[in-house]
């Protein structure tokens, strides 16, 4: 497993990369109005709709928990119907006797909350985590042997009794970046937990543009969908659909920059370069706060805007990660299943490298002034 080939996931709108780039129709961070989900003010953290973003202070709270067999995997929070857990995408391993594997697809751990990097996860009889997302014999033939990999998304979405996760599916062709789409499909996280139970179709198909969820409020799920353009740019997307049909397609409205409307013809541009972007309702701020990682860099950025299409105000740094031994950070993630429910500080994570094949998840926590 090299942390290189999760770069296009990351790209592709599923765990969160960006840039520092412009929103579309980007507004100032103070005096909006804001379509506010019906949360009731806070006494500890009072909400500030007015005032501007700024960072009061950042607290690294070190390493991610990882089983010794694991070098490397990328992930985040995703809130389930049995609570928050960790779902990590290309979870790298170290081969042992009698076992040869060097990657699984997906894993989940539970957090414990007593430590904000502490995991509780099962291993197999190998000491790997157990796969969560299970490729199934059809899947797995292809022209020349290319292995399939199935990479989940950072947003879960509780219905009653099972969680649905979206996850993308790619056929690895060897080499750096090199491997192609083939779809977006949903599985089911159960009290069995895992693996998961995949969906017998996919919800799109390869060559398709396909809609990830990036945020959750209430009844309604927020979905990206990021078109890389240029060199380091993207065009994100946005639909919305209620929690209980993210499974059908049909039921997906798509933002064309005035209104929602069914017809996915007219999905406009609301972001640029902020692909992947993690995001949540903030209760303190009263807005939407987008998290984000700069491309090829190492500073996190916060940004807010009044609706989760936007628009998007200017680009506030909340700090800059230590330069990692090889290359730099990515997949930074704010993690609201873990974070402050009312607002007041963030729980940050990213991908950081150790060497050409083995890197670690790292965390920090940002307050909000």
């Amino acid at each position: 497993m090299a942390p290189r080939a999760l770069l296009p996931l990351l790209l592709a709108a599923s765990l969160p990369l960006s840039g520092c780039a412009t929103a579309a129709g980007t507004a100032p961070d103070a005096d909006v109005a804001v379509d506010a989900p019906d949360d009731q003010p806070s006494v500890r953290c009072p909400v500030s709709p007015a005032s501007p973003l700024a960072i009061a202070a950042t607290r690294p709270l070190g390493r991610l928990d990882q089983p010794a067999r694991v070098v490397g995997r990328l992930g985040s929070t995703i809130e389930t119907h049995l609570g928050p857990r960790w779902i990590f995408a290309e979870v790298g391993l170290t081969p042992t006797r009698g076992d040869a594997r060097t990657r699984v697809n997906a894993s989940m751990a539970a957090p414990v909350h007593a430590s904000p990097t502490a995991l509780q996860e099962p291993l197999d009889a190998t000491d790997a985590p157990e796969e969560a997302l299970v490729p199934r014999s059809e899947e797995m033939s292809a022209p020349g042997g290319d292995p399939l990999a199935l990479w989940p998304t950072a947003i879960g979405v509780p219905q009653g009794a099972t969680t649905a996760v979206f996850y993308s599916r790619w056929r690895l062709h060897g080499g750096f970046l090199n491997f192609s789409p083939e779809g977006v499909g949903v599985a089911r996280f159960t009290a069995d937990g895992v693996p998961l139970t995949r969906e017998p179709t996919l919800l799109y198909g390869a060559g398709e543009r396909a809609y990830l969820p990036v945020a959750r409020q209430g009844d309604d799920v927020y979905l990206l969908s990021c078109t890389v353009v240029g060199q380091f740019d993207a065009e994100c997307r946005m639909a919305r659909a209620a929690s209980a049909d993210v499974a059908r397609r049909t039921s997906y409205r798509y933002w064309d920059g005035a209104t929602w409307t069914a017809d996915a013809g007219r999905a406009a541009v609301m972001a640029r370069g902020m692909n992947g972007f993690s995001l949540a309702y903030n209760r303190h701020l009263a807005r939407w706060v987008a998290v984000y990682g700069e491309i090829l860099g190492n500073r996190v950025f916060v940004r807010t805007a009044p609706a989760p299409e936007g628009p998007y105000g200017a680009a506030t740094l909340a700090f800059e990660a230590p330069r990692p031994a090889v290359n730099n950070i990515y997949g930074v993630a704010q993690n609201p299943a873990l974070s402050d429910p009312e607002g007041c500080s963030l729980l940050v994570s990213w991908y950081n490298p150790l060497g050409e094949a083995s890197g670690e998840m790292r965390v920090t926590e940002v307050t909000l002034r």
